[in-house]
C-alpha cells in the first residue's frame, strides 16, 4: 500500500486500485494536495491497474471539490477502458453523492469487496 499524507492507494488482484481520501483533505486549492494529487495520479498510472475503487470510508464529510475530484477520476479511468465503483459512503457523504446524482452515474457498494465484486469481468473482454 501506497500511504500519503492525503490519500493512501493501495493495489488489488482484480486489475483495481483502491484510492482513499483521507480525512486530512480538507481543499484541492491546498498546494500540498494538489502536488499529492499529481503523486497520486503517477501512483495509479504506475500500478497499471485499468479499474479503480474509491473508499470513502475515511471521509465524514465533503463538497463540490469532491465531486469534482471523482468526475477527473471517473473520466480517466473510463479514458483507460475501466470502471470506478464508489464504496464505503456512509452518512452525510452517501447524501452529498445521491443529490449530486452520482449513485447514478457510478456503482455505490457498502462495502471493498462488494465494490470488488461490481467490477466489470475482465475475462469477457477477450
Amino acid at each position: 500500500m501506497s500511504s500519503t499524507k492525503f490519500f493512501s492507494l493501495e493495489e488489488t488482484d482484480r486489475d483495481a486500485v483502491i484510492v482513499s481520501p483521507l480525512e486530512t483533505v480538507r481543499s484541492f486549492a491546498d498546494e500540498q494536495v494538489r502536488e499529492e494529487w499529481d503523486e497520486l495520479f503517477a501512483m495509479i498510472d504506475n500500478s497499471h491497474a485499468r479499474h479503480l475503487i474509491l473508499d470513502l470510508g475515511r471521509l465524514s464529510f465533503f463538497g463540490s471539490t469532491m465531486l469534482e475530484w471523482i468526475v477527473v477520476l471517473a473520466k480517466r479511468v473510463k479514458d483507460g477502458g475501466g470502471a470506478l465503483v464508489i464504496c464505503n459512503a456512509t452518512g452525510p457523504t452517501h447524501e452529498v453523492l445521491h443529490i449530486a446524482k452520482f449513485d447514478t452515474l457510478y456503482p455505490i457498494t457498502t462495502s471493498r469487496q462488494d465494490a470488488l465484486a461490481a467490477l466489470p469481468d475482465d475475462s469477457s473482454d477477450a
